[in-house]
Order: C-alpha cells, then structure tokens, then sequence
C-alpha cells in the first residue's frame, strides 16, 4: 500500500505531460478507472471502505504503456510497449497474445528491464487490457513486416530498415539483421567489374540479381550447386552474389551453412520472398541427413516445407534461389533422377579462376581404380610398370583432370605359382601304408 500519487486527484483522466516527454508519446492518452499512472509507474486503485481513503498499489516501478498496435499479413496482431530504463526510453514489439499473459510477458521482457515481477503478473496483465481498451479508438496501428522481399500489398522489402519488421522465428533474427544496405552503386559495380572474366562468379551475380524476378515471372524457387575442390572460390563467388541485398561476409549473419539442422534451414528460406540465399559448406552434411536433404531439394521448387505435428512450424513457404557451396555437390544426396532437374550445377570451365564442381570423370576413375578414356594407352605402348605389377602414376594436363592430378593405373595381375609342398619321408610312408626306415 503507497500514499495517493499527485495525478490521481486531477479530473483530468489523460496521462501527464511528465509521463508523454518520459515515453516520447505523440498524444495524451486516457488512463482507464481504478488505475493511476505516474512517473513513479503504474498503480491498482483499491476503494476504500466507507469513508476511507482508497489505496494504491505500484505494480510497475516506472510508466508503462501500449504505443501502437500492428497487425501482420495473416492477420495475427502484436502491440509495441513502452517503458523506462535507468532514465532512457524503451520500446518492444511483442504478440498479442503474450501481452493478454502476464508470465509470459515478464518472462519475455524481464531480460529486458521490464519494470515489474512475475508476483504482479497478473495486475499487469489487467493494467494492458484496461488500457487498450480505453484508448482503442485512438491507438496508432500500422503493418508489422514477418518477412524480407515482396509483400501482400505489392511492395518490395530488401531490408528491415524504417520500417515495423519482426521476424517470424527466433533463429531469423541475425540473416534478418545481416540484410542491410552499405557503400554505394557506383562501388559496388566498380567492383563487379573484376568478375567479367569469371563465368562461375556472374552467375552467381545474376542468380542474386534475378531472385526478385521469381514472382515476376511465375518462377519457383531453384537452386545453384557450386561444389569442388577446396580453394577454388566457390563461397567467394556465392557471397558476390549475395552482396547484391545483404552482407555477404560470414560474420554479417546472412550467409547460412549446410551444418545447421534442415529445420533451421527451412526457417532461413521462410525469412524471404524473392531473395537469394547462401547455404555454405555442403561437406558439413552428415550422413544421416542426406535423403532428407535431397527430399529438401524436391520441396524447394515448391516453395512450401516439411509438414510437422505436435506443434512444429508446419509448412514454412518461401521464395528464394538458393546458392549453395561446398566440396560435396548437392547431386549426390539422392539416388532420384529427378533432383538433377531441381538443381543446377555448372559444368567446370577450364581456362579460370574460379572452377566447378569435383571432376567427375577423376573421382568415378579412381572409385573404379581405371584410367579415365583419355588417359588409355595406344596399340603397342609399352609404358614402363612399376616392378612387380604394382600401381603406377600417370600425370595428366587433359583439361577435365587438371595438371596436377595422379591417376592410379590399374594393377597388372600376374600368376602366383606356389611350389608343391614338400612331404617328409616318413609322412610319405605313412599315406602308402608302410613304415619309415629307422
């Protein structure tokens, strides 16, 4: 119990000036009846028994108030709160129906100085409700953003600057964060110019680049399999692309790797409506994992996930191409003919810097333990062998194998003639049935 607070004598049921500077609110909202709100926080207004005075109880240790209400594409609404910490102005998006909670909420937003505790849960919970509904006529309402790219209204968002945007996931937060603007056009294209002589690179530039165009055209989602050999500028190719709507560096928090579970890989996609996506590190994809990956690659054409029960994000939609990295190619995660149809993989360009994919022809040669076609010798060579049949190394500069690649030759067979066994005299004796001599 608190002695009566100044403002709660005043006719004048709107919240002071005092409160409205504190918060850097644009009006002078209503308290409801049987609260009280003040710089000190917010107070339950207890009435009195007969002639006594009513009493107060802080529930709040600064003011706090709902600011706007925003309402999402599907409908689902969230409110915007405002409070006071150590002397600065706070505000947080948060849903609906976490406000309407009063653990929940001070579960959600203790971390963040929320100025009450989880024994006042449920008067704040009240104090919310009272307030909505005493100044729903005049409350600011505006669109909450879920996602980056083209949405319900025809609008693109490229990224979440200016504008109401919260994600939908928790794990979307930081690619949401790595898609900011930065630098100019004019660098931007000075250094895109370095690319002209790389063909893998202005792919990737024009997959980044055409991504926006996916609804445009009636397109679905698709995906670009850059895979190889290590050191070859496979991620650096991917990241030019992305470089077009995000930070493409691995510490920016838009680039996204394959090590991560393909349900967090679903909430990246969901996070963008024609907009690239970089998926590093293919090697990183575990064993278990790989049918489940390429039924991923069957679903992302269909711009739709995995359904799930027992409260899982179910259907998660997306619209995006998808650039992916790494020394293992996407190809081999499923035995199905079809994924080669849902993924594009480049062939190796001989002659650049940047190179595609492991040589297919190497690797099915050296899984066969045979020379490559190219590599056969011709009637009547007679190519040195190492001594005894045993393996020898050709070194080949066919443009599919590289300079510097070793191919085994196959092992020559050869016919092991093992000497009879030599029998003893008296074993020798004893198979004819005779004695040995002494």
């Amino acid at each position: 119990m608190t002695t009566v607070p100044p403002q709660s004598t005043e006719k004048d049921r709107r919240v002071s000036r005092t409160v409205v500077e504190a918060l850097g609110l644009t009006d002078r909202p209503s308290v409801p009846d049987g609260w009280s709100l003040t710089s000190k926080g917010v107070y339950q207004v207890r009435p009195g028994k007969g002639d006594q005075e009513p009493t107060y109880d802080r529930i709040t240790t600064t003011p706090l108030v709902i600011t706007r209400i925003l309402t999402a594409p599907d409908g689902a609404q969230s409110v915007e709160l405002a409070w006071r910490v150590q002397g600065r102005a706070v505000r947080h998006v948060i849903p609906h129906e976490v406000a309407k909670r009063g653990r929940e909420l001070v579960k959600a937003l203790g971390a963040l100085g929320l100025p009450t505790s989880e024994s006042y849960a449920s008067a704040v919970e009240k104090w919310l409700l009272a307030y909505e509904d005493e100044n729903a006529a005049t409350l600011p309402r505006a669109q909450l953003r879920r996602w980056l790219g083209w949405q319900p209204d025809g609008t693109f968002l490229s990224a979440p600057d200016g504008v109401d945007f919260q994600a939908s996931y928790e794990s979307q937060t930081a690619p949401a964060a790595g898609h900011r603007s930065a630098g100019t056009l004019g660098g931007w294209q000075e250094t895109a110019r370095l690319l002209e002589a790389q063909p893998i690179a202005r792919l990737c530039v024009a997959a980044g680049l055409g991504s926006p165009l996916l609804r445009p055209l009636g397109v679905g989602s698709t995906t670009v399999d850059i895979s190889g050999f290590s050191g070859r500028g496979k991620t650096t190719s991917a990241e030019a692309g992305i470089s077009t709507f995000m930070n493409p560096l691995e510490t920016g928090g838009a680039a996204y790797s394959w090590a991560s579970t393909l349900y967090m890989v679903e909430e990246r996609m969901n996070l963008v409506r024609g907009l690239p996506v970089l998926l590093d590190e293919s090697q990183h994809i575990k064993p278990n994992d790989r049918e489940r990956v390429g039924e991923l690659l069957y679903m992302i054409p269909t711009g739709r996930g995995r359904s799930r029960a027992k409260g899982w994000n179910s259907g998660l939609e997306w619209e995006c191409v998808v650039l992916s990295t790494g020394e293992q190619s996407l190809l081999t995660m499923s035995n199905h003919q079809g994924i080669s149809a849902r993924v594009h993989r480049p062939r190796p360009v001989s002659g650049q810097g940047v190179e595609l994919g492991p040589r297919v022809g190497v690797r099915r040669a050296l899984h066969r333990r045979t020379i490559p076609s190219h590599h056969e010798q011709p009637p009547g060579d007679q190519r040195p062998r190492p001594p005894g049949g045993g393996r020898a190394h050709v070194r080949c500069g066919h443009r599919q194998c590289g300079p510097r690649r070793v191919h085994p030759a196959p092992r020559a067979r050869r016919a092991r003639v093992r000497p009879a066994p030599q029998r003893s005299a008296g074993h020798a004796g004893r198979a004819r049935g005779t004695q040995a001599p002494p």
